[in-house]
């Protein structure tokens, strides 16, 4: 994962829990990347890894604000991710983004679903399962931000 941010340094996050059919073709990362932003601290996870308990509690011990995850799940890993982060929400008190794909990838259909959870495991805002969206969230308001093609939508 790259991490881009004005007038700083590149950042580079190499996932750190790999799926075991990822060993033949990926190298583990050895440490966990955290991202400060006005004094939100954000740490980042990838696909498999977010799934895993050990690696939010990870986060959890660092003082994550906002847990981000970046996926790329079939239908049914949407249904498993959509059961996990809530609880992870609520029991580390911290904000969870998950970004996934939509249409094909590899050998499945990506999901779509994007989404945004709360603190206390409130799921805030979700895009659909087959449109590209950009999902924003006010860390001052907790406000959240759809943006489609040809939508917009606020809360």
């Amino acid at each position: 994962m790259i991490i881009f941010q004005p007038e700083k340094e590149t950042l580079f996050y190499s996932k750190r829990l790999l799926h075991p059919d990822e060993m033949p073709f990926f190298k583990q990362g050895m440490q966990q990347t955290t991202v400060s932003v006005e004094g939100k601290l954000i740490v980042p996870a990838i696909c498999y890894e977010s799934l895993q308990p050990i690696h939010a509690l990870e986060a959890a011990n660092l003082g994550a604000d906002l847990y981000v995850t970046s996926v790329a799940k079939s239908s049914n890993g949407v249904v498993r991710a959509y059961a996990h982060y809530p609880e992870i929400a609520r029991e580390y008190d911290m904000f969870i983004l998950m970004a996934n794909a939509v249409g094909h990838a590899d050998n499945f259909i990506c999901a779509g679903q994007s989404a945004i959870w709360d603190r206390e495991g409130k799921l805030l805002i979700q895009a659909d399962a087959t449109h590209e969206a950009l999902l924003i969230l006010d860390t001052e308001t907790d406000k959240v931000t759809i943006i489609e093609k040809d939508l917009l939508f606020q809360s």
